[in-house]
């Protein structure tokens, strides 16, 4: 047995292991330890982990552009969130205009938005009217435009630093003329989309006193409804939202809107947006054959549980000819 493992220690397949063999009575163990070849059997070690390392990295990178040259570009979201457009501002909607609105049952016009002057009238018919300033001055948000971030941040995540978040408020008129821009809500919670409302089909309408919403379609098509309201008595609870793809003040740029009669609106809104399965074959079949996405309106609707979205399908679009 001793002469047998004395000879496969001297095989080819063990040259490169020092070796040792201590024999007790009938029991054999093995050891492995440095011998005068051990530097040199270090050396051939040392070189060859580093070879394989090496080799690995490069087949790496060779491998890398081949990964990422597999992810086509999405067909709006890379062009919309592209660089060369400088940062693109994501608009929060300001709920406490909302509940102003509705305390005062009176509707702010964006050039009172903007001066302040809204906040001087403050009279309700329900609450008093320090409890109305106290609740509208406050910086309040609707979590669906948090969720809405999350979501867009996720097609591009290497351009999500390129993203500025600005509330309604602290927005101004030359942030809407120059690089693209988002704007969630309905002009009710962002007054800012009143810009864009005089040349898009579906608008969003209130009526603050008798407490009704609906969509509007100032020119119906074929099997398409003037009005699509938000019904009280409606056993499904239909909601509607819209999202507009409309060129910025100067059309140097873009400028998205998501919008809804509820949050749940909103929320089915964004849900269209950001489906590619809803999402991409709408933009396939309004593509122009330079590969560019036109600008656009769809109006999307979908029943409310539970004041959510559930299933969504579209209702009406326009694209328009740019």
């Amino acid at each position: 047995m001793r002469h047998r493992l004395f000879q496969q220690s001297q095989s080819k397949r063990l040259d490169h292991f020092p070796t040792l063999i201590r024999a007790k009575k009938q029991q054999f163990n093995l050891f492995l330890q440095p011998h005068p070849e051990g530097p040199v059997i270090k050396w051939k070690i040392s070189f060859a982990i580093a070879a394989v390392i090496a080799l690995t990295s490069i087949a790496m990178l060779a491998l890398r552009p081949k990964e990422m040259h597999n992810h086509a570009p999405h067909v709006f979201w890379n062009a919309f969130l592209n660089r060369q457009h400088g940062r693109t501002m994501l608009v929060e909607s300001d709920s406490g205009l909302v509940m102003l609105q509705h305390f005062t049952r009176r509707p702010v016009s964006l050039a009172s938005y903007i001066s302040g002057e809204y906040l001087n009238d403050v009279s309700s018919p329900d609450e008093k009217p320090d409890t109305v300033t106290r609740l509208s001055s406050r910086r309040y948000t609707p979590a669906v435009d948090g969720a809405i971030y999350e979501k867009i941040s996720h097609h591009l995540p290497d351009v999500q630093d390129s993203i500025d978040i600005r509330y309604a408020r602290d927005l101004r008129l030359n942030d809407l003329k120059q690089g693209n821009a988002i704007l969630l809500g309905t002009h009710e919670s962002n007054p800012w989309v009143e810009l864009f409302e005089s040349s898009m089909n579906f608008t969003f309408q209130n009526n603050l006193a008798a407490g009704t919403t609906s969509m509007g379609n100032r020119h119906p098509q074929a099997g398409e409804q003037a009005m699509y309201p938000m019904l009280s008595n409606d056993p499904l609870h239909t909601v509607y939202g819209l999202v507009a793809y409309r060129p910025n003040l100067t059309r140097t740029g873009h400028v998205l809107i998501v919008e809804g009669e509820t949050m749940a609106g909103t929320q089915t809104a964004s849900e269209f947006l950001l489906d590619d399965t809803h999402l991409l074959p709408f933009l396939k079949s309004i593509q122009k054959k330079d590969g560019t996405i036109p600008h656009f309106e769809v109006l999307i609707r979908s029943s409310s549980v539970a004041g959510e979205s559930a299933q969504i399908d579209r209702v009406a679009y326009r694209v328009d000819a740019d």
